[in-house]
């Protein structure tokens, strides 16, 4: 009985170090990479900014067992040496707050984006890059037709919609804002819905533009706005207060939707979360695209 159990508990001890062999430990301070991380259904081990991530990006949620690293900029160095990764997972931007060490884990580089923004090409083949990484190639490729099923899916819902113009934005303050391009996420998503772009502009690496309340004017008269949050706050209430809001078309409520927070630079989840909350929002309108 005894040889038995030892033979049990060296072949336990085998599958078990065989499945920790299967599941590298990953960290990350870039957003994009923990949301398509939670999406293959393998959660980061860490993540910088973690209390951040849940009021920009929000979902996918992070679980109690992902740890904060602290700054996304400067992680807590100590800490990151405690959880002993395998892999730090970053945009190239933020790979240099980390020194190299070997007890670090190997650094690699995750680019969703091109230096021309976002593409829709690039965060498929990131995404397929990081599930190759933490053994998830088919979670991968099932994330990616979803996610291209989804955009056609709620694009063919909304087809009245499709002659509207939509100009995505975010306040920065309440005479300030980022507005949002073709070669941004938000442009993606809306060319795959068939959706029209109110601000077709390709601007930077990034798709955001900063204006300020005199350049909304440039808009066609029947824009729709869609204000993606977060927000400052006391916000709304001081952009109501604004004479030149008051003027331009977008002053009344039925020129305005407003969106709960989706991850501009995000990857496919964000994407996903993008159309969902877009999708309810217009259909909330009723009869009047």
């Amino acid at each position: 009985m005894r040889v038995w159990l030892g033979v049990l508990l060296c072949w336990l001890g085998f599958s078990t170090g065989l499945v920790w062999a299967q599941s590298p430990r990953v960290i990350t301070s870039d957003w994009t990479v923990a949301e398509t991380l939670m999406a293959l259904q393998h959660p980061p081990l860490g993540v910088g900014d973690k209390r951040a991530y849940e009021r920009w990006v929000i979902e996918p949620r992070l679980p109690s067992s992902s740890v904060d690293l602290g700054l996304r900029t400067q992680p807590n160095i100590e800490l990151v040496l405690s959880l002993r990764p395998d892999y730090v997972v970053n945009a190239e931007w933020l790979q240099q707050a980390l020194p190299d060490l070997p007890s670090i884990g190997k650094k690699i580089n995750l680019e969703f984006y091109t230096p021309q923004g976002h593409s829709w090409a690039q965060s498929v083949a990131a995404t397929r890059q990081l599930g190759a990484l933490v053994q998830r190639p088919q979670a991968a490729e099932a994330l990616i037709t979803q996610t291209q099923t989804q955009l056609r899916q709620q694009g063919l819902s909304l087809q009245k919609w499709r002659d509207r113009p939509l100009a995505i934005v975010q306040f920065i303050d309440a005479r300030h804002l980022r507005i949002y391009g073709d070669n941004s996420l938000f442009g993606t998503v809306l060319r795959m819905m068939s959706l029209t772009n109110a601000w077709p502009t390709v601007n930077n690496a990034w798709g955001g533009e900063q204006i300020d309340l005199t350049q909304l004017a440039k808009l066609p008269a029947n824009t729709l706005m869609v204000i993606v949050a977060p927000y400052p706050p006391h916000m709304a209430k001081q952009v109501g207060q604004n004479k030149l809001w008051q003027r331009l078309p977008f002053g009344q409520p039925q020129r305005v939707v407003t969106l709960p927070a989706v991850w501009s630079f995000g990857g496919l989840p964000a994407m996903g979360r993008f159309a969902e909350v877009l999708t309810q929002q217009l259909r909330q309108q009723g009869d009047q695209p």
